[in-house]
């Protein structure tokens, strides 16, 4: 077999320096090494250095020339000629770098002869980052362009399974045209160094005391703010201790702007930008680091990680694309978007000598399994593996859908929920996510199954691609407010999570900078802005002086008539919601489909509650009710402190702890303390989910509580607690009073005097009945995987988005995903 290489990568002024050049290199290297059967030609370039093109007895050079009297000003134009010509026979052209911009290199057609097309993929980023890397439409068009004849190749070699998925979801391809053939890294000639030439160079570079090392870019994608941000989490003890080391050729208005953030985050005084340093510079920051760290938002492979275990360093790596590939078991992973995140896994490798030990140990044992030989291997046998096949048809693409939400970090359930439903559906459609562009999404699941853009990109992906459907989840909160211009002009799906959506146009509003104006028609469309009082109220509100939505729900205002009517369907999640909707627009009713949140049972066993307790410094025999969600008057917080003091006084041993973001101004803790009781009542904030998963687990008691009226909304906070088999108190309204009598401690709220004392018996009760608390929380445990599943969710989605396919019962419905309820 004959295979041509296009050496370009290696010759190129922008890749040969680079990590592109370094790979292609190394991969031809290990090819011509390990074969000794097949002959290679490799197709230089006129004019282009040549020095470092790897070399065997069985290979031989050809220089490809553009000659201008054929009107070959191109080299794209120069190569297809080659290649059509076909004078050296070539059963396979392989192409290092699908993706050069030399002198307006472009992608060559897959030749229509004899010979089979090959490339290398190193990822696929700027199609899942368009809001940074295709702003400009002729670029756009320029990639799009390349990634068309990309999909006619015969084969795709991917450097990581993460970038093969990413390709196959992409381009719709069949699984078995794309291989993952990894990548290496040469081991280091000097892994342990010498101390003083180490120590000396650490002095040259300002460091001079234990250090957090990073090697990066001032690409966005690199995540350098957010690391900044995470070091600033660190306790006082770590912060004053260690300094932060970012290395990477930086300009000076990046330089500027990286300090500027750490200086308006406090860590000025610990952080040192080296800029570019040389290899041997780069190899004593890699051995000398107390850690390394990597928290880029999406990589192709993660080449640094790599060379990082070689040398020794413990890693925190981010846990998004083919970063855990790298890491295995040898380093630790963290949300990269959540700073938060991040700095609990630094702090707890700073904190753990024996941890950092073990880490370093397996990092030196993982980095020997990557050889370029194995590369090399896999290379080879993707292009070896099958006889000449006949050039298969371009495979049909799958449906693509469009769904606007927020998503992780935002600290909202919507957001977990969007990315399940998305999950669930990635094996029946290609699924595009959109974002308001305030923030960078940082989904549990491999970007090659799911892509995220900035909402601004909408309207010209749509018209290049368009879309099966395009889903829209409206909530109450702001994080909702920048899909609604769009759903206006592109109608489609709406899931209603909240059916009273005064909160929303008001956000809507505000950033829309015409707020009371904008409620005032939202008001009018709906028709409920016959009461003068309530137009009044509307007209002249401003935000802080008094809680819009509270009122409004109070008193039966919605605001969503044109939501309902612009909707090609909608989605609810109880039958209260679809009753609302029935009463005030009956006519609205047959787009309206009911399917319950599903939730994944987990019950807490008695192992996992001790471990929990011991984390929180709770004693095995205490009685502990705990709150999820976020605090705020609605959620009746302060009245429940007012409860647990007055019934619970005798009963010393009894705690109170909320987990979630304060919203309500500080109110509970004042009441709290006012009541004396802030000893047994702790407030956790918002966790991360390792964190929150272990304190949800110390609980014995749950309470989800609401004043009456509700939005009609769906709680998945009270689905966490009754997945979990907890016992837990609910107000008897909205839709908590569809959940049967005996899976929950109910409390009616007439007022609030009656409703506290109501409340503190269901405490009294819940607190001294153990046989009836293990009794409700049983059948809360089985009313959740009775009524609760995912699947019949997933089923209604598919049945209105993907007409044609109908319940597929992927098993991808029913895979647990933390924080999901």
């Amino acid at each position: 077999m004959r295979i041509g290489v296009d050496a370009l990568a290696i010759q190129s002024p922008f890749s040969r320096g680079r990590g592109i050049g370094r790979y292609a290199r190394s991969l031809l290297a290990a090819m011509l090494e390990a074969d000794t059967s097949n002959e290679y030609v490799i197709y230089t370039y006129e004019d282009l250095p040549r020095d470092g093109l790897p070399s065997s007895p069985r290979s031989r050079i050809r220089e490809v020339a553009r000659r201008p009297d054929r009107e070959e000003h191109t080299l794209q134009h120069a190569v297809e000629r080659a290649l059509l010509e076909d004078a050296d026979r070539l059963d396979w052209f392989l192409l290092l770098s699908p993706f050069e911009t030399w002198q307006f290199y472009g992608l060559p057609h897959r030749p229509v002869g004899r010979t089979r097309a090959a490339a290398v993929i190193y990822d696929v980023i700027p199609f899942l980052f368009q809001e940074t890397y295709l702003t400009s439409e002729e670029v756009g068009r320029w990639f799009y362009g390349h990634l068309r004849r990309l999909s006619r190749y015969d084969r795709l070699l991917a450097i990581s399974e993460a970038t093969r998925l990413d390709t196959i979801r992409l381009l719709g391809l069949p699984p078995g045209r794309v291989h993952a053939i990894g990548t290496a890294s040469d081991p280091p000639a000097d892994p342990d160094g010498d101390p003083n030439r180490d120590a000396a160079t650490l002095d040259r570079l300002g460091i001079d005391r234990p250090f957090l090392f990073c090697l990066g870019s001032g690409d966005p994608r690199k995540n350098l703010r957010g690391l900044i941000d995470a070091f600033a989490l660190l306790p006082d003890h770590h912060r004053s201790t260690i300094q932060l080391v970012v290395t990477c050729s930086l300009i000076e208005k990046e330089i500027r702007a990286l300090t500027d953030h750490a200086r308006s985050a406090g860590v000025a005084d610990r952080l040192v930008l080296t800029n570019g340093v040389d290899q041997d510079t780069l190899e004593t920051l890699y051995r000398s680091c107390a850690a390394f760290v990597f928290p880029s938002l999406y990589e192709g492979f993660g080449l640094p990680i790599l060379e990082a275990m070689q040398f020794g360093a413990p890693v925190v790596a981010a846990n998004n694309s083919s970063q855990p590939e790298v890491v295995g078991d040898a380093g630790l992973l963290a949300h990269a978007a959540e700073p938060s995140d991040l700095a609990a896994k630094i702090a707890r490798l700073l904190d753990d000598p024996a941890l950092r030990r073990r880490l370093a140990a397996r990092g030196r044992d993982r980095s020997s399994q990557f050889h370029w030989a194995d590369v090399a291997d896999r290379a080879l046998r993707a292009l070896g593996a099958t006889g000449r096949p006949r050039l298969p048809r371009p495979a049909a693409p799958p449906p693509r859908l469009a769904m606007f939400s927020p998503l992780p970090p935002r600290r909202s359930g919507i957001a977990r929920y969007a990315e399940r439903i998305a999950t669930a559906l990635r094996d029946d459609a290609l699924i595009d996510l959109y974002h308001a562009p305030d923030y960078r999404p940082a989904l549990a699941d491999s970007p090659g199954r799911l892509a995220c853009f900035d909402a601004s990109l909408f309207e010209r992906r749509a018209g290049l691609l368009g879309y099966a459907s395009v889903i829209y989840q409206f909530g109450n909160s702001s994080y909702h407010a920048y899909l609604y211009d769009i759903f206006l002009k592109h109608p489609g799906v709406v899931v209603l999570h909240d059916p009273a959506m005064p909160g929303f146009h008001a956000s809507y509003g505000l950033i829309a900078g015409r707020m009371n104006a904008h409620l005032v028609e939202e008001l009018s469309y709906s028709g409920e802005a016959r009461d003068p009082e309530v137009a009044a109220m509307v007209a002249g509100w401003e935000p802080g002086t008094w809680d819009l939505q509270e009122e409004m729900v109070r008193r039966g205002v919605t605001m969503n008539r044109r939501i309902l009517e612009r909707a090609t369907a909608v989605i609810v999640h109880s039958e209260d919601g679809r009753d609302r909707i029935a009463a005030a627009y009956p006519w609205l009713l047959g787009k309206v489909h009911v399917a319950p949140i599903g939730c994944d049972p987990d019950p807490i066993d008695p192992d996992r509650r001790r471990e929990a307790r011991r984390a929180l410094g709770v004693d095995d025999h205490a009685v502990v009710f705990g709150s999820v969600g976020i605090l705020h008057p609605t959620k009746l917080n302060r009245e429940t402190i007012r409860a647990f003091a007055s019934s619970l006084a005798d009963f010393p041993d009894a705690m109170l702890v909320f987990l979630g973001r304060d919203l309500g101004g500080g109110e509970a803790a004042r009441e709290a303390d006012r009541l004396g009781v802030s000893g047994r009542v702790r407030f956790l904030g918002h966790l991360p989910d390792e964190d929150y998963e272990r304190s949800i687990a110390a609980f014995d008691v749950g309470l989800c509580l609401r004043r009456p009226p509700t939005n009609g909304e769906s709680s998945a906070a009270l689905l966490d607690l009754l997945r979990r088999g907890l016992p837990t108190i609910v107000c008897d309204v909205g839709t908590f009073s569809a959940v049967p009598d005996d899976a929950v401690f109910k409390v009616c709220w007439p007022g609030e005097e009656a409703g506290v004392a109501q409340l503190g018996a269901a405490l009294r009760a819940a607190a001294l009945d153990l046989p009836r608390r293990l009794r409700v929380g049983r059948a809360a445990l089985a009313h959740a995987e009775a009524h609760h599943s995912w699947t019949p969710l997933i089923d209604l989605y598919r049945s209105l988005c993907l007409p044609g396919l109908g319940p597929a019962g992927s098993p991808e419905a029913s895979k647990p995903m933390k924080g999901v309820a």
